[in-house]
Protein backbone atom coordinates (compact mmCIF):
# COMPACT_ATOMS: atom_id res chain seq x y z
CA UNK A 1 0.00 0.00 0.00
CA UNK A 2 2.20 2.74 -1.25
CA UNK A 3 -0.51 5.31 -1.87
CA UNK A 4 -3.01 6.73 0.61
CA UNK A 5 -5.83 6.20 -1.89
CA UNK A 6 -5.25 2.46 -1.84
CA UNK A 7 -5.95 2.08 1.87
CA UNK A 8 -9.14 0.15 2.62
CA UNK A 9 -12.09 2.38 3.32
CA UNK A 10 -13.60 0.05 5.90
CA UNK A 11 -10.72 0.37 8.36
CA UNK A 12 -9.50 3.21 10.49
CA UNK A 13 -6.10 3.44 12.20
CA UNK A 14 -5.73 1.39 15.36
CA UNK A 15 -2.78 1.87 17.64
CA UNK A 16 -2.23 -1.31 19.63
CA UNK A 17 1.31 -1.86 20.84
CA UNK A 18 3.22 -4.09 18.46
CA UNK A 19 0.66 -3.99 15.66
CA UNK A 20 0.69 -2.37 12.27
CA UNK A 21 -1.30 0.86 11.95
CA UNK A 22 -3.76 -0.57 9.41
CA UNK A 23 -4.08 -4.02 10.95
CA UNK A 24 -7.37 -5.24 12.34
CA UNK A 25 -6.95 -5.34 16.12
CA UNK A 26 -6.84 -8.77 17.74
CA UNK A 27 -9.82 -10.05 19.69
CA UNK A 28 -8.02 -9.95 23.04
CA UNK A 29 -4.79 -7.97 22.90
CA UNK A 30 -4.15 -8.25 26.65
CA UNK A 31 -2.53 -10.84 28.91
CA UNK A 32 -3.71 -12.55 32.09
CA UNK A 33 -2.82 -9.71 34.42
CA UNK A 34 -4.67 -7.09 32.38
CA UNK A 35 -7.70 -9.37 31.92
CA UNK A 36 -7.78 -10.08 35.66
CA UNK A 37 -7.48 -6.40 36.54
CA UNK A 38 -10.23 -5.52 34.04
CA UNK A 39 -12.56 -8.14 35.53
CA UNK A 40 -11.77 -6.94 39.05
CA UNK A 41 -12.61 -3.38 37.98
CA UNK A 42 -15.96 -4.37 36.46
CA UNK A 43 -16.68 -6.62 39.44
CA UNK A 44 -16.02 -3.79 41.86
CA UNK A 45 -18.34 -1.53 39.85
CA UNK A 46 -21.08 -4.16 40.05
CA UNK A 47 -20.38 -4.58 43.77
CA UNK A 48 -20.68 -0.85 44.43
CA UNK A 49 -23.98 -0.89 42.54
CA UNK A 50 -25.24 -3.83 44.66
CA UNK A 51 -23.97 -2.21 47.86
CA UNK A 52 -25.74 1.05 47.02
CA UNK A 53 -29.01 -0.83 46.60
CA UNK A 54 -28.46 -2.66 49.88
CA UNK A 55 -27.75 0.65 51.58
CA UNK A 56 -30.89 2.19 50.08
CA UNK A 57 -33.13 -0.63 51.31
CA UNK A 58 -31.51 -1.11 54.73
CA UNK A 59 -29.72 2.12 55.68
CA UNK A 60 -29.32 1.32 59.38
CA UNK A 61 -27.22 -1.47 60.81
CA UNK A 62 -29.09 -4.14 62.74
CA UNK A 63 -28.03 -6.26 65.68
CA UNK A 64 -29.67 -9.67 65.97
CA UNK A 65 -29.99 -11.05 69.46
CA UNK A 66 -32.12 -13.85 70.91
CA UNK A 67 -34.55 -11.21 72.13
CA UNK A 68 -35.02 -9.61 68.70
CA UNK A 69 -33.53 -7.34 66.07
CA UNK A 70 -32.41 -3.85 67.06
CA UNK A 71 -31.52 -0.94 64.79
CA UNK A 72 -28.24 0.86 65.43
CA UNK A 73 -28.05 4.63 64.82
CA UNK A 74 -26.41 5.95 61.66
CA UNK A 75 -22.64 5.72 61.38
CA UNK A 76 -20.26 6.29 58.49
CA UNK A 77 -18.47 3.06 59.29
CA UNK A 78 -21.67 1.11 58.66
CA UNK A 79 -22.30 3.00 55.43
CA UNK A 80 -18.82 2.35 54.04
CA UNK A 81 -18.92 -1.30 55.13
CA UNK A 82 -22.26 -1.90 53.44
CA UNK A 83 -20.89 -0.63 50.14
CA UNK A 84 -17.33 -1.96 50.32
CA UNK A 85 -18.12 -5.54 51.33
CA UNK A 86 -20.08 -6.45 48.16
CA UNK A 87 -17.56 -4.50 46.10
CA UNK A 88 -14.69 -6.58 47.45
CA UNK A 89 -16.48 -9.92 46.96
CA UNK A 90 -17.63 -9.10 43.43
CA UNK A 91 -14.17 -7.85 42.46
CA UNK A 92 -12.54 -10.98 43.92
CA UNK A 93 -15.01 -13.28 42.15
CA UNK A 94 -14.56 -11.57 38.78
CA UNK A 95 -10.79 -11.55 39.13
CA UNK A 96 -10.78 -15.23 40.14
CA UNK A 97 -12.86 -16.16 37.09
CA UNK A 98 -10.62 -14.31 34.64
CA UNK A 99 -7.45 -15.57 36.26
CA UNK A 100 -8.70 -19.17 36.27
CA UNK A 101 -9.83 -19.04 32.65
CA UNK A 102 -6.63 -17.37 31.46
CA UNK A 103 -4.31 -19.71 33.38
CA UNK A 104 -6.27 -22.71 32.13
CA UNK A 105 -5.89 -21.48 28.58
CA UNK A 106 -2.14 -20.97 29.01
CA UNK A 107 -1.55 -24.33 30.71
CA UNK A 108 -3.42 -26.12 27.93
CA UNK A 109 -1.33 -24.57 25.17
CA UNK A 110 -3.66 -21.75 24.13
CA UNK A 111 -6.73 -23.88 23.40
CA UNK A 112 -9.88 -21.75 23.45
CA UNK A 113 -12.73 -24.03 24.44
CA UNK A 114 -15.42 -24.26 27.16
CA UNK A 115 -13.07 -26.00 29.60
CA UNK A 116 -11.27 -22.70 30.21
CA UNK A 117 -14.51 -21.01 31.22
CA UNK A 118 -15.44 -24.01 33.37
CA UNK A 119 -12.12 -23.87 35.23
CA UNK A 120 -12.49 -20.13 35.73
CA UNK A 121 -16.01 -20.72 37.04
CA UNK A 122 -14.70 -23.29 39.52
CA UNK A 123 -12.16 -20.80 40.89
CA UNK A 124 -14.82 -18.08 41.09
CA UNK A 125 -17.10 -20.56 42.87
CA UNK A 126 -14.43 -21.19 45.48
CA UNK A 127 -14.17 -17.45 46.11
CA UNK A 128 -17.96 -17.02 46.27
CA UNK A 129 -18.36 -20.03 48.55
CA UNK A 130 -15.65 -18.78 50.88
CA UNK A 131 -18.06 -16.12 52.12
CA UNK A 132 -19.80 -18.86 54.08
CA UNK A 133 -16.50 -20.10 55.61
CA UNK A 134 -17.60 -23.69 55.07
CA UNK A 135 -15.67 -26.13 52.91
CA UNK A 136 -18.76 -28.06 51.78
CA UNK A 137 -20.42 -24.87 50.50
CA UNK A 138 -17.20 -23.84 48.74
CA UNK A 139 -17.00 -27.23 47.03
CA UNK A 140 -20.64 -27.23 45.96
CA UNK A 141 -20.39 -23.67 44.63
CA UNK A 142 -17.20 -24.49 42.73
CA UNK A 143 -18.75 -27.59 41.13
CA UNK A 144 -21.96 -25.74 40.28
CA UNK A 145 -20.19 -22.79 38.66
CA UNK A 146 -17.78 -25.15 36.88
CA UNK A 147 -20.75 -26.84 35.19
CA UNK A 148 -22.69 -23.61 34.58
CA UNK A 149 -19.82 -21.70 32.99
CA UNK A 150 -18.77 -24.68 30.90
CA UNK A 151 -22.28 -25.08 29.51
CA UNK A 152 -22.72 -21.33 29.01
CA UNK A 153 -19.48 -21.04 27.07
CA UNK A 154 -20.12 -24.29 25.21
CA UNK A 155 -23.42 -23.04 23.84
CA UNK A 156 -21.99 -19.53 23.25
CA UNK A 157 -24.89 -17.77 24.94
CA UNK A 158 -23.17 -14.39 24.58
CA UNK A 159 -22.87 -14.75 20.82
CA UNK A 160 -26.53 -15.68 20.40
CA UNK A 161 -27.47 -12.00 20.63
CA UNK A 162 -25.20 -10.91 17.78
CA UNK A 163 -27.53 -10.75 14.79
CA UNK A 164 -25.08 -9.25 12.31
CA UNK A 165 -21.46 -10.33 12.96
CA UNK A 166 -20.04 -7.90 10.38
CA UNK A 167 -21.77 -4.93 12.00
CA UNK A 168 -20.68 -6.22 15.45
CA UNK A 169 -17.02 -6.36 14.39
CA UNK A 170 -17.15 -2.95 12.73
CA UNK A 171 -18.72 -1.39 15.80
CA UNK A 172 -16.52 -3.09 18.43
CA UNK A 173 -13.13 -3.01 16.75
CA UNK A 174 -13.14 0.63 15.69
CA UNK A 175 -13.74 0.12 11.99
CA UNK A 176 -16.03 2.32 9.98
CA UNK A 177 -19.06 0.88 8.27
CA UNK A 178 -18.47 -0.44 4.77
CA UNK A 179 -18.94 2.22 2.10
CA UNK A 180 -22.04 1.94 -0.02
CA UNK A 181 -21.53 1.72 -3.77
CA UNK A 182 -24.35 2.69 -6.08
CA UNK A 183 -25.47 0.50 -8.95
CA UNK A 184 -25.01 1.48 -12.58
CA UNK A 185 -28.76 1.87 -13.04
CA UNK A 186 -28.99 4.38 -10.21
CA UNK A 187 -25.99 6.28 -11.51
CA UNK A 188 -27.62 6.42 -14.97
CA UNK A 189 -30.88 7.71 -13.47
CA UNK A 190 -29.01 10.41 -11.59
CA UNK A 191 -27.45 11.58 -14.82
CA UNK A 192 -30.83 11.66 -16.57
CA UNK A 193 -32.51 13.54 -13.71
CA UNK A 194 -29.86 15.72 -12.07
CA UNK A 195 -32.53 17.77 -10.34
CA UNK A 196 -33.39 14.88 -8.07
Amino acid sequence: MADDDEKPLDRVPTFYAGHDEWMTPPRQPVGCIARTANSAMWGSAAGIFAGAFDLAWYPDAQIRTPKGVYDVPFSWKNTVTKVMRPMAWCAASGAAYSLGACLSEQMRGGQKDPLNAANGGALAGLVMGSMSRRFDVMTATAIGLWALMGVADGFRFGEAFVLDPDHFNHRNFGMRAKQHTESEELDHLKKLYPKY
